[in-house]
């Protein structure tokens, strides 16, 4: 275990560096000229001269390259263009708000899932195995910004039971940058309303957009474990029911899910660019929007490399756990 933790940490390096060489190419090819985008229309020429230099935006690829790394073996992202803050600040401020929408959506989504997932595949053909199906075709075919905009004109427009966005108009101390924790912490009952209030549209949106896969990976995976050989001999033993379910056939099904659950909290965690848009949250999703429409170069780079560590760390927590839940992997030893 320990051979392949160290092994996957040493292939985090390359990985990395493959995600920022690619974002420098991009960036380097784009029509847009950064310098001048950052300057304003009424920028005199010297000033944009200056933001070049300032920036390398005249050096050539891989000087840029060279001079982005060397800063970043310092903890240095850059200074962002359109806030003038760094940019690891920046992504320090927003990550709070993108976090807990994650851990909200993510269990939404957990707790929606799995047990319509299992519900589904042990009740095959049935009226439940059928509203489970639509559930999770809808889930994976509604684009997630039709599906923001549209219960925000649902409960907001039409009925006006929630706000339509915004993490919290109640004047709130930050101490960690949660909002509900600090609520809690300041005893902010107002705050943590509010809070809640305007987390239920933007979190249920995320987790009926999972949710359609994580049902159908665990029907599916369900659906093969039931017609497994050593599940037809638990029944055959005369094992209840319930014990068949969930000590034999749920415990090897898991392993698809988890899987799904380690992609899709990754990409929670990276940060939703258009929910958090829609919804006006003041996540790391939304900072991203903005800093592709200014050319905002170090916080877009910034913002990718935070989000392909989120990406990279999450599979690799989710190999972790395979070995955990069945015994008979063994990840990085070969097989006896």
């Amino acid at each position: 275990m320990s051979n392949y933790i160290l092994r996957r940490l040493l292939l985090l390096i390359p990985t990395l560096l493959g995600i920022l060489l690619l974002i420098f190419v991009i960036a380097y090819v784009i029509p847009a000229d950064p310098a001048r985008a950052w300057a304003g229309p009424k920028a005199r020429p010297e000033q944009v001269e200056l933001l070049r230099q300032r920036y390398h935006l005249n050096d050539p690829l891989y000087l840029q390259v060279y001079h982005y790394l060397k800063n970043l073996l310092h903890g240095d992202l850059g200074i962002s263009a359109t806030t003038k803050r760094p940019v690891l600040d920046d992504l320090k401020h927003f990550f709070p708000a993108t976090v807990e929408l994650t851990i909200v959506a993510f269990t939404l989504s957990i707790l929606m899932g799995v047990p319509l997932g299992i519900l589904s595949a042990v009740k095959r053909n049935s009226l439940v195995d059928h509203i489970s199906r639509v559930l999770a075709l809808l889930g994976v075919s509604t684009p997630l910004f039709w599906l923001g905009l549209l219960v925000q004109f649902i409960f907001y427009f039409k009925l006006g039971w929630l706000p339509a966005g915004g993490r919290c108009e109640v004047d709130l101390q930050r101490i960690t940058g949660f909002v509900i924790l600090d609520s809690l912490l300041t005893h902010n009952m107002p705050a943590l309303v509010d809070a809640l209030k305007r987390l239920v549209l933007p979190s249920f949106t995320l987790a009926f957009y999972s949710m359609g896969y994580l049902l159908r990976i665990t029907r599916g995976s369900m659906l093969e474990a039931l017609q497994s050989e050593y599940v037809v001999t638990a029944r055959a033993k005369g094992l209840p029911q319930r014990v068949v379910i969930y000590r034999h056939a749920l415990k090897n099904a898991l392993i698809p899910p988890l899987t799904v659950m380690g992609i899709r909290l990754g990409w929670l965690l990276a940060g939703t660019v258009l929910l958090e848009t829609i919804f006006a949250w003041p996540g790391m999703g939304r900072y991203a929007a903005g800093s592709i429409v200014q050319v905002d170069l170090p916080a877009v780079v910034g913002y990718t490399l935070i989000s392909a560590l989120v990406m990279v760390f999450s599979n690799f927590f989710v190999d972790i756990l395979y070995s955990l839940i069945d015994p008979r992997i063994r990840l990085g030893e070969k097989a006896r």
